[in-house]
Protein backbone atom coordinates (compact mmCIF):
# COMPACT_ATOMS: atom_id res chain seq x y z
CA UNK A 1 0.00 0.00 0.00
CA UNK A 2 1.15 3.50 -0.85
CA UNK A 3 2.17 5.49 2.16
CA UNK A 4 0.06 8.81 3.48
CA UNK A 5 2.91 10.93 1.72
CA UNK A 6 1.57 10.18 -1.50
CA UNK A 7 -1.80 12.07 -0.63
CA UNK A 8 -2.13 15.14 -0.97
CA UNK A 9 -2.99 17.56 2.18
CA UNK A 10 -6.83 17.41 1.12
CA UNK A 11 -6.70 13.82 0.49
CA UNK A 12 -5.49 13.23 4.05
CA UNK A 13 -7.75 15.89 5.37
CA UNK A 14 -10.91 13.86 3.79
CA UNK A 15 -9.21 10.18 5.27
CA UNK A 16 -9.01 12.35 8.86
CA UNK A 17 -12.92 13.28 8.69
CA UNK A 18 -13.78 9.96 6.73
CA UNK A 19 -12.41 8.31 10.87
CA UNK A 20 -13.89 11.30 12.74
CA UNK A 21 -17.55 10.38 11.08
CA UNK A 22 -16.72 6.44 11.80
CA UNK A 23 -15.89 7.99 15.39
CA UNK A 24 -18.94 9.84 15.59
CA UNK A 25 -21.50 7.28 14.35
CA UNK A 26 -19.31 4.38 16.34
CA UNK A 27 -18.61 2.77 14.02
CA UNK A 28 -15.90 -0.07 14.02
CA UNK A 29 -14.86 0.66 10.38
CA UNK A 30 -14.62 2.84 8.49
CA UNK A 31 -16.40 2.54 5.20
CA UNK A 32 -17.30 4.06 1.88
CA UNK A 33 -20.15 5.95 3.68
CA UNK A 34 -17.65 7.59 6.01
CA UNK A 35 -15.24 8.43 2.91
CA UNK A 36 -18.74 9.79 1.31
CA UNK A 37 -18.87 11.67 4.35
CA UNK A 38 -15.67 13.18 4.75
CA UNK A 39 -15.49 14.07 1.15
CA UNK A 40 -18.12 16.43 1.88
CA UNK A 41 -16.49 18.53 4.70
CA UNK A 42 -13.63 19.21 2.00
CA UNK A 43 -12.56 22.30 0.88
CA UNK A 44 -10.97 20.78 -2.01
CA UNK A 45 -12.33 20.38 -5.74
CA UNK A 46 -13.92 16.99 -4.35
CA UNK A 47 -16.10 18.93 -1.97
CA UNK A 48 -17.02 21.50 -4.28
CA UNK A 49 -18.32 18.96 -7.09
CA UNK A 50 -20.48 17.60 -4.13
CA UNK A 51 -21.40 20.40 -3.32
CA UNK A 52 -23.06 21.29 -6.65
CA UNK A 53 -25.30 18.47 -6.45
CA UNK A 54 -26.87 20.67 -3.31
CA UNK A 55 -25.43 17.92 -1.16
CA UNK A 56 -24.57 18.61 2.67
CA UNK A 57 -23.22 16.75 5.17
CA UNK A 58 -26.52 16.94 7.75
CA UNK A 59 -28.35 15.24 4.81
CA UNK A 60 -25.66 12.83 3.99
CA UNK A 61 -25.23 11.95 7.90
CA UNK A 62 -29.02 11.19 7.98
CA UNK A 63 -29.28 9.12 4.74
CA UNK A 64 -26.05 7.04 6.08
CA UNK A 65 -28.01 6.00 9.68
CA UNK A 66 -30.84 4.91 7.64
CA UNK A 67 -29.08 2.94 4.91
CA UNK A 68 -26.98 1.25 8.38
CA UNK A 69 -27.79 2.19 11.32
CA UNK A 70 -26.15 -0.20 12.81
CA UNK A 71 -23.76 0.32 15.37
CA UNK A 72 -20.44 -1.49 15.50
CA UNK A 73 -18.89 -0.08 18.80
CA UNK A 74 -14.75 -0.56 18.71
CA UNK A 75 -13.26 -2.63 21.13
CA UNK A 76 -10.55 -0.35 22.61
CA UNK A 77 -10.97 2.62 20.14
CA UNK A 78 -9.22 1.24 16.58
CA UNK A 79 -10.88 2.22 13.57
CA UNK A 80 -10.11 -0.54 11.03
CA UNK A 81 -10.86 0.15 7.37
CA UNK A 82 -13.24 -1.82 5.38
CA UNK A 83 -12.57 -3.49 2.31
CA UNK A 84 -14.67 -0.95 -0.14
CA UNK A 85 -12.49 1.47 1.38
CA UNK A 86 -9.43 -0.64 0.95
CA UNK A 87 -10.79 -0.70 -2.78
CA UNK A 88 -11.30 3.31 -2.82
CA UNK A 89 -7.82 3.97 -1.75
CA UNK A 90 -6.24 1.03 -3.86
CA UNK A 91 -8.13 2.28 -7.22
CA UNK A 92 -7.57 6.27 -5.89
CA UNK A 93 -3.69 4.90 -6.40
CA UNK A 94 -3.96 3.41 -9.80
CA UNK A 95 -6.17 6.31 -11.07
CA UNK A 96 -2.57 8.62 -10.09
CA UNK A 97 -0.52 5.89 -11.50
CA UNK A 98 -2.54 5.67 -15.10
CA UNK A 99 -2.56 9.86 -14.95
CA UNK A 100 1.12 9.19 -14.21
CA UNK A 101 0.52 12.03 -11.00
CA UNK A 102 3.26 11.94 -7.90
CA UNK A 103 -0.21 12.75 -5.40
CA UNK A 104 -3.53 11.39 -4.71
CA UNK A 105 -6.22 14.07 -4.60
CA UNK A 106 -9.59 14.32 -2.34
CA UNK A 107 -10.61 14.19 -6.69
CA UNK A 108 -9.14 10.91 -6.87
CA UNK A 109 -10.82 9.76 -3.67
CA UNK A 110 -14.17 10.87 -5.04
CA UNK A 111 -13.76 8.93 -8.19
CA UNK A 112 -12.75 5.40 -7.13
CA UNK A 113 -15.95 6.23 -5.01
CA UNK A 114 -18.35 7.13 -7.66
CA UNK A 115 -16.96 3.65 -9.40
CA UNK A 116 -17.39 1.39 -6.77
CA UNK A 117 -20.68 0.15 -7.37
CA UNK A 118 -21.47 -2.17 -4.70
CA UNK A 119 -21.11 0.38 -1.81
CA UNK A 120 -23.00 2.03 0.95
CA UNK A 121 -21.61 5.28 -0.25
CA UNK A 122 -23.18 4.43 -3.76
CA UNK A 123 -26.41 4.07 -2.63
CA UNK A 124 -26.06 6.88 -0.12
CA UNK A 125 -25.88 8.80 -2.97
CA UNK A 126 -28.37 7.44 -4.88
CA UNK A 127 -30.82 8.18 -2.10
CA UNK A 128 -30.15 11.96 -1.75
CA UNK A 129 -30.77 11.92 -5.73
CA UNK A 130 -27.00 11.68 -7.14
CA UNK A 131 -26.40 9.18 -9.54
CA UNK A 132 -22.10 8.28 -9.39
CA UNK A 133 -22.12 8.82 -13.04
CA UNK A 134 -22.80 12.52 -13.01
CA UNK A 135 -20.25 12.79 -10.45
CA UNK A 136 -17.47 11.04 -12.78
CA UNK A 137 -18.98 13.32 -15.82
CA UNK A 138 -18.62 16.31 -13.31
CA UNK A 139 -14.78 15.26 -12.55
CA UNK A 140 -14.02 14.47 -16.30
CA UNK A 141 -15.33 17.46 -17.00
CA UNK A 142 -13.03 19.20 -14.22
CA UNK A 143 -10.33 17.48 -16.01
CA UNK A 144 -9.74 14.46 -13.44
Amino acid sequence: MVGIRKFDENARRVLLFAHEEAVRMQSAQIGSEHILLGLLRDDGLAGKILAGFKLNLAEARRVVAEINPEKRISGGGRVDLQRSTQQILEHAIKITQKKQLDEIGSQHLLLALAELEDSLAHAALKRMGVQPESIRQSLSDSGV
